[in-house]
Parts: structure tokens; sequence; C-alpha cells
């Protein structure tokens, strides 16, 4: 008889980031359709302190910087409020639904072991961070929770931008030898990770496709809208002029009206345009429900792939390796360009031939995990 088991994930769980979240429950939801599954509540004080509505910056402002800290708090308070129960809403609901009993964990060494497997992933849980002098995450790379017998699994692990300096090179060399089983997300990364050692590292997609399009829009009911005008939906939080710019090129040809999704909530705002409350089940409708997207952001890319939408990417710089590898896996490339390229997104996106594409890399990352982790079961 087989023991029962149960499984821990470990990953970017209470950033309130759309794509955090979102493929944050992806895998926990394909996981609990075999074996019982948490999300291991670790939530440091230098991530914490980067999504909480007041700026934990505050006290070391000047006067100056205070007082125009404290009017804009005040003027947008409602709105940042709203944002913000809108994500905790969501994590509270759909990510940390386990005994209300459960803890938070601050550190490593807090963790409780109670599970007899550990997910790590997925998200960039391998980035540098150089935050308060922390460089990197120990937990993230296996380190905790302190075991000797359970197994550690790391799913569509990503580093973001790859830092190709000799402390990052060293850590990855020390830290590999703490999982059992290792999946890359991004083919950059693991072709980077290949170079200096002799494990085999799996190639497979973000969680988020892992569920397909069905089951997203069966579980949070997304609709058809056909009362709301034909709209391009634009992704673009650190509002990037380029990628604005772009985006109403497209819209103008299209003949499509343009609403954004932002990062900095600002009072005087077009409410019909400007999309600054949305939390994540508004980001999966306005996906969803839109006739074009241009985002500068993986997810925004990867759910409008998901959703089957006309789409572009752009302007992501040092982050685009990441986006770059999952077009060419779809034989997408053509769809990431810059202002001056709209004529090669205007010709429609065969479907036919990205899902069968998509259909294959979710078989092989469903089976990596079932072999890691429904076998031991």
């Amino acid at each position: 008889m087989k023991k029962e088991v149960k499984v821990g994930i470990l990953t970017y769980h209470r950033a309130h980031n759309y794509g955090a979240v979102l493929q944050a429950f992806a895998l926990k939801a394909f996981i609990e359709s075999n074996v019982s599954v948490i999300i291991v509540d670790y939530w440091p004080e230098y991530h914490s302190k980067e999504y909480k509505m007041w700026d934990s910056r505050f006290k070391n402002k000047s006067f100056v910087g205070k007082a125009k800290y404290l009017v804009k708090y005040l003027i947008t308070w409602r709105l940042t409020k709203k944002r913000f129960l809108a994500f905790e809403y969501f994590i509270n609901k759909f990510l940390l639904n386990y005994p209300k009993d459960s803890r938070t964990f601050k550190t490593g060494e807090e963790i409780i072991n109670n599970c007899n497997i550990y997910i790590y992933g997925s998200d960039q849980i391998w980035r540098s961070l150089d935050k308060g002098g922390v460089t990197f995450d120990n937990v993230y790379y296996g380190d905790y929770p302190f075991t000797t017998h359970e197994k550690k699994i790391a799913y569509a692990g990503s580093m973001g931008t790859i830092l190709y300096n000799k402390e990052a090179k060293n850590n990855f060399i020390q830290k590999l030898s703490n999982f059992n089983e290792i999946s890359i997300r991004d083919k950059s990364l693991k072709d980077f990770l290949e170079t200096f050692s002799q494990r085999e590292f799996t190639h497979v997609f973000d969680p988020i496709f892992l569920l397909d399009k069905e089951t997203w829009v069966k579980r949070f009911g997304l609709l058809n809208d056909k009362q709301t005008a034909p709209y391009l939906l634009v992704y673009n939080l650190l509002e990037n002029k380029q990628v604005t710019d772009l985006a109403e090129k497209i819209a103008e040809q299209k003949g499509l009206k343009v609403i954004e999704i932002v990062g900095t909530i600002r009072l005087f705002r077009d409410k019909n345009r400007f999309q600054q409350t949305a939390g994540p089940l508004e980001f999966l409708q306005l996906i969803y429900n839109s006739s074009f997207v241009v985002a500068s952001s993986f997810h925004g890319v990867a759910f409008s792939i998901l959703f089957n939408k006309e789409f572009c990417a752009s302007s992501m710089g040092l982050k685009a390796n990441r986006v770059l590898d999952m077009l060419e896996d779809l034989q997408l490339s053509d769809r990431y360009v810059s202002e001056y390229q709209i004529n090669q997104v205007m010709k429609p996106i065969n479907y036919n031939l990205v899902n069968i594409l998509i259909s294959k890399k979710r078989d092989l990352s469903r089976d990596f995990l079932k072999k890691a982790v429904f076998d031991e079961a």
C-alpha cells in the first residue's frame, strides 16, 4: 500500500502581481486533483513590505518627500485599498484556503516540515534580490525546510534576468544538489545551467498552461461580454510610452477602443480607459474578453496565448528572454515587435497550429509532475 502524500508548494504566492498569484493557483489546482497539497505560507519581511498599502520607506524620506507621499496617499487611498483587497481576496480564497490555524513563516528556520514532497516554483524564485542585504533567498533554493528524507522538486524555475556573474554561478552549483528533480521554465536559463552542470534539466511550461483554456473559463466563470464595445487591452504596468504608442497605432487600424491595466494609481485618470483597481479575476476577464492584447510582461503574453487572443509583445529590454523563449517554442516569434513593426502583427495567428504545440508542451510538463509527484502517491 502506497503512503499518503502531502505536497507543499513554495512560491511567490502573496505578491500583488497577476502572474505570481495565477501561476501559484494553477500549480496548486493541478496537483490537488491527485494528492493533498498546500501552499507553504512563507513570506519574508524583505518581500512582504513591497506589497503593503503603506510605503515602508516612509520614515527614510525627507520632510518634503513625506509631505508629498501623504498627499498622494490620501488622494489615492480608496483606489489603492480596492486593488489591495482584490488581491487579498484571491490569495486567501484560492491559495491559502487550508486550516485557519496555519502559520505565516518569516524565515526559513520557522518553516514546519509537515509535507513529504516540496515543490519550489514557478516564477522568478531564483532571481537576485539585493534587498536589505539579501542577495539570494536560500529557501527557494531548497535549503528549507530542513529535511533528510522528503523529496524536493523544482518546477518551472526561473531567474528572470540571468546573472552571469561568478556569485550566481557558484550559488547554483552549490544549491542544485538540494533538488531531486529539476525543471526549468525559460530555455535560456536551461542552456545556461547546462554549461556547468552534469544534471539533466527538463524544459517545461509556466504553470498557467497546466490548466487548459476551458478549465480557466469554467473555474472563474469568464464571460464573453457582447455588450462591451470591442477593445484592445494594454498590459503595461511600467507605463512604457513605446508600448502605449504601439497600442494606439494598432487600435486605430483595427477600430478598437483602448483599455489599459497600469501599475501606478493616479486620481485623475479616465475611468473608461484605465483599469487601476483590477484584481486577478478582473485581469483574467479583461484578457478573455479583449479583441487584441499588447503586453510588456511574461504573463500578459502567456494568458493572451492561452486564451487564443490576437496579441503582440514589446519593449521588455533585458527581461525579454523568457518571453522570446516561449514565443519561439510556439512559433510566434514574429509577435515580439517594436512600434515600427505593426504590419507583422495584423495578420491573424494560426491558433490551430499553436494549440497543437501548446498541447504537446503541456503534456510534457504534466508528465514531469506526474513522474516526480504522483508516482509517489
